[in-house]
């Protein structure tokens, strides 16, 4: 049985969404400001031939950062399968390496919730209230 996914949509640069908070070149790169967090967080790395846990630190509607004490050896780019729980609040989502940093930590780009996890609502709702505190 196929797994049902909730995809995002990009908007065109018209429309009213936020510009990336700096250009390319080694500055911020980012579309959205991420949310301090702290949870817990379980990353599968090609259909399980690789897992680890760690602690969720930051968290925006593209992204996330995930401490790990774990010397990775990923490639930017690879995908992976997290499972992360946030102010008892438990999501499922597919993402991409984008950044990595041996025995600190991983950050990742959010492709998509899956849809047995949650809406992406729910995601925005919980950052919004990381953000007003």
């Amino acid at each position: 049985m196929a797994k049902e996914v909730v995809r995002k949509t990009k908007k065109a640069p018209s429309e009213s969404s936020p510009e990336p908070t700096a250009e390319p070149s080694g500055r911020e790169r980012r579309k959205y400001e991420r949310a301090a967090c702290d949870g817990f967080a379980e990353v599968v790395i090609d259909g399980a031939s690789l897992m680890f846990r760690g602690r969720i630190k930051d968290l925006s509607p593209t992204g996330c950062y995930i401490e790990t004490r774990a010397r990775l050896r990923l490639d930017v780019g690879t995908a992976a399968e997290l499972c992360f729980n946030v102010n008892d609040r438990a999501f499922k989502a597919v993402a991409e390496v984008r950044v990595i940093r041996p025995g600190a930590g991983v950050g990742f780009e959010i492709l998509f919730l899956v849809a047995q996890s949650r809406e992406p609502s729910d995601l925005l709702a919980l950052i919004q209230k990381l953000e007003a505190r």
